[in-house]
């Protein structure tokens, strides 16, 4: 079986775009939706990409104190663009599926994970904030949320709490309870739903 970039040498870039809330689960689903889609191989070659404003030197502390600015939104969607060219992805950022969708030169696949205030809060304690009280991972990612979602309404006009289906008038290809599946679980349905979309492309 042909490969979809062998079949189209003129493929555009394959993005699957992951977003949600502080906790949500981003980065652990990314990473196993990058191993099944590499393991298929039907579509080519995946790299992950986390573009949050995490791997921009000093985003983080601005947002967290409400101080982001247009010059930090500027170098994020830069920064974003300029990864997911470089080929097949696997992206995991707060507003890359609004930022992505905007861009005609790719294939965009966006998911947005779902979870209770209390259960991202429980799934931080145990991974990068353990070890502090839970009152204490509270009170942070709801700063961070809310900032961040401030953040983008004042510089993009885009209410990342809106979010909502395609077919609903949003951007999303799914909207997803991470409490409702495993983390395999979820990867495997992501997997099956841009596989299936890019084999309805092609048949096409």
């Amino acid at each position: 079986m042909q490969s979809f970039a062998s079949q189209n040498k003129s493929a555009m870039p394959v993005v699957v775009a992951i977003s949600g809330l502080t906790g949500s689960g981003k980065s652990a689903i990314a990473e196993q939706v990058l191993e099944k889609l590499n393991e298929n191989g039907s579509l080519g070659k995946f790299r992950y990409v986390s573009a949050s404003y995490k791997s921009v030197p000093g985003a983080m502390e601005k947002v967290l104190q409400g101080n982001a600015d247009k010059k930090l939104a500027n170098s994020f969607d830069d920064m974003i663009n300029r990864e997911a060219h470089k080929g097949n992805s696997v992206v995991t950022a707060w507003l890359g599926a609004w930022l992505l969708r905007r861009d005609e030169g790719l294939n965009v696949f966006a998911v947005w994970l779902d979870a209770p205030l209390d259960v991202r809060v429980a799934r931080k304690a145990e991974s990068e904030m353990k070890g502090k009280d839970l009152s204490e991972i509270k009170e942070y990612i709801r700063t961070k949320d809310e900032n961040t979602a401030e953040h983008f309404m004042k510089e993009y006009k885009i209410d990342i709490l809106e979010h909502k289906l395609i077919k609903d008038g949003g951007v999303f290809d799914m909207i997803i309870d991470t409490t409702q599946d495993t983390i395999i679980g979820i990867a495997d349905s992501i997997v099956k739903m841009v596989c299936e979309t890019i084999d309805g492309i092609l048949a096409k």
